[in-house]
């Protein structure tokens, strides 16, 4: 017989389904067709973390989170990753630690299982920075009234985009896609839509992702869960041909007179003008556009009036890094210059604390603080090495900030 406040933490079974819907719509304020999608296309009763207090001898639960498991590409080296997703604590349990016990064991757990990395988009993100999480990557966010997108300007000076190809090359190009520009087609996909579709969007999206630094694996049935997805919302996604060859896509959801475009990843910046028209077709029923993209790239240029679209920055996710030494040996040993003594402080994982010593790629060996004194070079939180390796600040906003202590 377990005494009264026992705590215990567990992982969900076919038992727990119906627990897991219920408490999901306690707690959220999803729609019904947005719940029944997650569950029945994303939800792993396997990956549900529960936390129960005993009474009389009976389980409660008082504490939830979904550890929703992803591949994640850092600097070209694939690493195992989950996304803690839909952390909740009974309206009447809150205040009592129950959170703070359910998300260090979750990151503790994590690291016995051999994960490197864990990620969440928080609602405080105050909350997540004590267990070591780090805002790392950031989207734009653009606003524009449907009207202004008559202003687009199709006449794009390259240089101004700071783009890479030759100028030669690049007025060559320019004239070619004029001349072939009434050649362009759109298609929507749905669920529906053959294969090649979906090998389409894999395409291009992994060909758009080779200039970032971090992003998620994507295949196939990673686009079809994205499409159902998109249903409940009234969204949609559409592919953008050139020539018969698959060129971009973009998706979309309906917020009340708001259509908010959620990607749009185009290998040729001429179809941004495809998408603005198709898009202002629609003015006499939606008033706004919302047009989130990944950083630097700089829609506002392209049009005439730059005072026409509003730009904003928002953090997206955050990182917690779990396992220290591969992340290290395999991302970002090649940007030492010589030997590197790095302390690295992780106040949840205490077996991570020490010094990692990198010699060059593949070859870092980790020292565990075990109370002796080891000089290093310089010190940082576990937190902080999430910035670092990500370079959401350079090294010397970071030493400005204190974030890294230089010995």
């Amino acid at each position: 017989m377990k005494p009264n406040g026992t705590l215990t933490i567990r992982y969900g079974t076919d038992d727990d389904r119906l627990s897991a819907r219920k408490i999901y719509d306690e707690v959220f304020n999803d729609s019904e067709l947005y719940t029944n999608y997650y569950f029945e296309n994303v939800f792993d009763i396997e990956n549900f973390l529960i936390l129960e207090e005993y009474y009389n001898n009976s389980p409660r639960i008082v504490a939830t989170l979904h550890e929703n498991p992803h591949t994640v590409i850092i600097n070209e080296e694939k690493f195992a990753a989950s996304f803690l997703f839909a952390v909740a604590v009974n309206m009447e349990d809150r205040g009592k630690g129950y959170m703070n016990d359910l998300v260090r064991y979750a990151i503790k757990n994590s690291k016995k299982t051999k994960l490197d990395i864990i990620f969440l988009i928080p609602i405080n993100s105050k909350i997540y920075k004590k267990y070591g999480f780090a805002y790392v990557a950031n989207l734009e966010k653009y606003n524009i009234f449907i009207d202004n997108l008559i202003n687009f300007d199709t006449n794009l000076d390259f240089k101004k985009l700071e783009m890479t190809r030759k100028e030669k090359k690049e007025r060559e190009e320019k004239e070619e896609r004029e001349e072939n520009f009434n050649k362009i087609e759109i298609k929507r996909v749905d669920e529906n839509s053959e294969v090649q579709f979906y090998n389409d969007l894999v395409k291009i999206y992994k060909e758009k992702m080779k200039k970032f630094n971090l992003y998620f694996e994507r295949d196939e049935n990673s686009f079809i869960r994205l499409i159902k997805g998109l249903k409940t919302e009234s969204g949609r996604c559409y592919l953008l041909y050139r020539d018969n060859k698959a060129q971009g896509y973009f998706t979309f959801v309906i917020e009340g007179n708001k259509i908010k475009i959620l990607e749009l990843f185009l290998l040729d910046v001429y179809l941004y003008s495809q998408v603005f028209k198709m898009i202002y077709s629609q003015k006499e029923y939606y008033r706004e556009v919302e047009i989130l993209s990944h950083e630097k790239s700089n829609i506002n240029f392209y049009f005439n009036n730059k005072l026409d679209i509003k730009k904003e920055m928002m953090p997206i996710f955050m990182a917690r890094i779990l396992n220290i030494r591969e992340i290290l040996k395999n991302v970002i040993a090649d940007s030492f210059i010589g030997d590197v003594k790095l302390r690295i402080i992780d106040n949840i994982i205490e077996m991570n604390s020490g010094v990692y010593h990198v010699k060059n790629k593949n070859n870092v060996v980790f020292t565990e603080d075990n109370g002796y004194f080891i000089r290093d070079h310089a010190e940082i939180s576990i937190e902080d090495f999430a910035h670092m390796l990500f370079g959401y600040f350079d090294i010397d906003e970071m030493i400005a900030l204190n974030k890294i202590k230089i010995n």
